[in-house]
């Protein structure tokens, strides 16, 4: 199992990783994992966090963020934990 964070982790700052790398550092084994990755990797693209040039994968070197600017999850996170 992995996550979108651990995705992003794997992706290195500067230049790019193929798929088939991607998947070995992920250790995804079964069909059913690679086609999550796929989907993952979709949503990433359309949300231009991450450009795919071929088959190689990088992050979005142009994206803004805004620091200020959290998600309700992240909100009701902090919540939680006071």
């Amino acid at each position: 199992m992995f996550t979108v964070a651990k995705i992003l982790e794997m992706l290195p700052r500067e230049g790019g990783v193929e798929l088939k790398t991607l998947e070995k550092m992920l250790k995804l084994t079964k069909k059913i994992e690679r086609t999550r990755l796929d989907i993952a990797l979709n949503a990433l693209t359309k949300l231009k966090i991450i450009e795919k040039d071929n088959e190689n994968f990088e992050f979005n070197q142009d994206l803004e963020v805004d620091e200020g600017t959290r998600s309700p999850g992240w909100i009701r996170y902090l919540k939680r934990i006071k």
